[in-house]
């Protein structure tokens, strides 16, 4: 065993009662004797001081002193008899506790020890061991106020210390340490010490006895020897006293009490009592008098203790002592404490580094993760720009331990500020996208992006922006990122241009395609097209400078009066500009205006465009119109669209083209693409026209390829009412024959008396009868008409 004294305090020192007020200048006390809430202190006078425990204080009840004014060695108290027993000099007095008067007394006593567990059937016995100034050992029995000797032992000298308990007596006499049994009769020899260097100390430890030895030790004896349990080990210091209440020793060595755990045979505590006389238990309880104050060693509470053990860093240990309370006595406000002692541990092994045994701690008890978090103290961005953050091992650490109980049950109410510090930790780590990437990112947006900013992270801090309902200050950095202003190399052109349409606020999506159109027009032009924010005239007004944009919109839009008239304009501009791309677009739109509208126009078309402006002739009928262009224009792009226009409200149109194309077949022929132009005005015709006149004016260049499609959709049309007309005609014959099946096919029971429903004449068996779907029985020869109910006129059953 180490000699040396923990440095963690489990015992104190507590004053119980001052009784310097009752002692003379030369009196001293050298005796302890009662109980837990009953003490009497001896002095070397013979006075007896009379101590009691009142609402949880000690206070001095009264005194009274012997006949003998000698030194009182012993005190034994048996308080279910109510007697005290004082050893004074070598008389033993017998005292009645209510009165303090002397019921007998005894002389050449040595020393006496009361049995502490007796086995007796009278629970009123006080069995003593009483050492003579004879050298005997007696074994006494007090019973009714008598005091009866049933056996008698001689020693080989006087008795110095002694123990009684169960059917044993250990004693120590002649430098020899013996036990003695009650019941057998029968001594044992221990082994020896030497009474110059030690002096002998007894006491009981539950079943056994502990001696004091030579040379430190502390050996343990059973009623059938040395125990086989290893010897205590004490530094080698005289022992003036010795008492025991498991698991410890309490030894006084001059000034000092010395704790001793028997568990681990070590010294736990080492408790300074100057000028300390005298140490007793009385009932568990250990006392130490001096000859100011009567003390009472406890154990410090078990808060008191974790406290120490705590501030002395012995963290497990005070773990371990906590949790081997809840095992002893479980109760909901110990294991509240319990998980406050391991959070603050948690903490305390952080500010260590000690990271392993933190995470573990800080999981066990769910502590809140914002408390774990504000633990560290962010880096500034400098550091992280320049790369230069301290603390890399702690940040490490927070990283790993928050992804760990990211999804935990716990960290639900602070999962906000958990992804909010994982995208900082992320950032600091140099993989800022990672983070991203989580399931259920949510982290404080606003917060998110001011530090995304600050560490130039722009195009993530303007998702952060978007997802804390700021767009302004998104769309802003992308404005900014996108010109050249900030940079960063995540930013994407392409996949800000898809996040425009999501744009709700007018003003914004205003602002943002005001400066994104010239970056890509066309998918702007897109996403102007499909959203529903923005009206006619602030599209008209964004676009009021590119002319070319403003086209592409109206062209894209549905038609109306005044987009056609604006479109009107546009294309006469541009073909006065000398771009004629737009001149078959112009037609279009001319042909789908209203008549009057075309007529308006008529004057604002340059004259060499003779084409529009006759179609935009009202007073030209639309063969007329063809005709000239064909003929004047020679323009057959126009002619093929005018066919398109007209095909379905004027079918022979398509006919006078063909006509006139068979007319002129070998100079159409020359014509570029006069094959494909024939397969477009055959798609265009409707079906109105008849096939064969068709067929008849086409040229007899025509390939069959180039008809084929003409062909066939004229014969599926031909087919068709084909099969439409055999359709009629089997759902009219299924018809019928429903009909007939729902006639009745019931046995019909005619009456004696039945008269035909027509004639009222009387039928008969031999009759022919009908009995019709009306309900009624009539003689076949009644009925005027085969499907005819003669008495409703409704059809029976439809003719063939």
């Amino acid at each position: 065993m180490s000699g040396s004294v923990s440095d963690v305090e489990k015992f104190e020192l507590t004053i119980c009662c001052e009784v310097a007020k009752q002692l003379k200048p030369d009196e001293e006390i050298i005796a302890i004797g009662g109980s837990s809430s009953v003490v009497f202190l001896g002095t070397n006078t013979g006075h007896v001081i009379h101590i009691k425990k009142q609402k949880n204080r000690f206070k001095v009840a009264g005194s009274f002193e012997l006949p003998t004014k000698q030194a009182i060695r012993q005190i034994e108290f048996a308080s279910a008899l109510g007697v005290v027993l004082v050893l004074c000099e070598n008389i033993l007095f017998d005292f009645e506790l209510e009165s303090f008067e002397i019921v007998s007394n005894r002389t050449s006593v040595q020393c006496i020890a009361v049995n502490t567990n007796p086995i007796v059937d009278d629970p009123f016995c006080l069995q003593i061991a009483v050492a003579t100034t004879s050298k005997h050992l007696q074994f006494c029995e007090r019973r009714n106020g008598k005091m009866e000797v049933v056996q008698k032992l001689s020693t080989e000298g006087n008795v110095s210390a002694m123990a009684f308990s169960r059917l044993t007596i250990c004693f120590a006499a002649n430098g020899m340490y013996s036990i003695y049994n009650i019941t057998t009769k029968s001594v044992i020899p221990l082994f020896p010490f030497d009474p110059q260097v030690i002096r002998p100390q007894i006491c009981c430890v539950d079943m056994e006895f502990l001696v004091a030895g030579m040379d430190g030790l502390l050996i343990s004896v059973t009623e059938q020897g040395v125990s086989i349990r290893p010897p205590t080990v004490i530094p080698s210091t005289p022992v003036d006293a010795m008492v025991c209440c498991s698991p410890y020793v309490y030894i006084r060595a001059s000034d000092d009490i010395m704790i001793v755990s028997l568990e681990n045979a070590r010294i736990s505590q080492c408790i300074k009592a100057e000028h300390a006389k005298v140490l007793s238990i009385l009932d568990g309880l250990i006392f130490v008098a001096t000859n100011q104050v009567l003390y009472n060693v406890s154990m410090i509470s078990l808060e008191k203790q974790v406290d120490a053990l705590f501030t002395h860093g012995d963290y497990d240990e005070a773990i371990s002592l906590y949790q081997a309370k809840l095992n002893r006595s479980f109760d909901v406000d110990s294991l509240v404490d319990f998980i406050k002692l391991k959070k603050k541990i948690a903490f305390r092994y952080v500010e260590e580094r000690k990271f392993e045994k933190a995470a573990e701690l800080l999981v066990s008890t769910e502590v809140n993760p914002d408390e774990v978090i504000s633990l560290f103290e962010w880096p500034s961005s400098e550091s992280i720009l320049s790369n230069n953050v301290e603390d890399s091992d702690g940040y490490q650490f927070l990283e790993e331990y928050l992804l760990h109980i990211r999804d935990l049950h716990f960290a639900q109410t602070s999962r906000a500020s958990i992804d909010t510090s994982l995208l900082k930790l992320f950032t600091i780590n140099h993989k800022l996208g990672n983070v991203f990437r989580l399931d259920n990112f949510h982290p404080n947006y606003e917060e998110s992006a001011d530090f995304l900013e600050s560490t130039v992270n722009y195009n993530y801090a303007a998702e952060m922006w978007l997802l804390a309902g700021d767009a302004a200050k998104a769309w802003d950095i992308w404005r900014r990122l996108c010109c050249g202003e900030l940079e960063d190399i995540t930013f994407n052109i392409d996949d800000i241009i898809e996040r425009v349409s999501s744009i709700t606020d007018k003003k914004l999506l205003q602002d943002v395609l005001t400066w994104m159109i010239p970056v890509s027009p066309e998918r702007c032009m897109k996403i102007i097209v499909a959203t529903k924010i923005l009206d006619h005239m602030t599209v008209r007004e964004m676009l009021s400078g590119d002319a070319k944009l403003l086209r592409l919109y109206l062209e894209s839009i549905p038609f109306c009066e005044e987009v056609a008239k604006e479109l009107c304009d546009i294309y006469i501009e541009d073909i006065k500009a000398g771009d004629l791309s737009c001149r078959h677009r112009f037609r279009r739109l001319l042909l789908k205006m209203s008549v009057s509208d075309r007529s308006a126009v008529y004057d604002k078309i340059p004259a060499e465009c003779g084409v529009e402006r006759l179609l935009c002739d009202s007073s030209q009928s639309a063969g007329d119109i063809l005709d000239k262009v064909v003929k004047l224009y020679h323009d057959y792009d126009a002619a093929e669209l005018i066919c398109s226009h007209y095909s379905p409200t004027q079918p022979d149109i398509c006919l006078n083209l063909l006509k006139f194309l068979e007319d002129r077949g070998s100079e159409f022929a020359a014509v570029d693409g006069a094959e494909s132009r024939i397969c477009s005005l055959l798609k265009c015709m409707g079906d109105a026209v008849d096939p064969s006149k068709v067929i008849s004016v086409l040229p007899e260049s025509t390939a069959i390829d180039q008809v084929s499609y003409f062909l066939m959709r004229s014969v599926a049309k031909k087919q068709q009412e084909q099969y439409m007309l055999r359709y009629k005609e089997s759902l009219l014959e299924r018809c019928a024959e429903m009909e007939k099946y729902n006639l009745p096919n019931e046995k019909i029971v005619i009456e004696d008396k039945a008269v035909c429903a027509v004639c009222n004449d009387p039928i008969s068996c031999n009759d022919v009868l009908c009995y019709l779907k009306t309900g009624y029985v009539v003689h076949s020869k009644c009925m005027k008409y085969e499907n005819l109910c003669p008495l409703t006129n409704s059809l029976l059953v439809p003719p063939e």
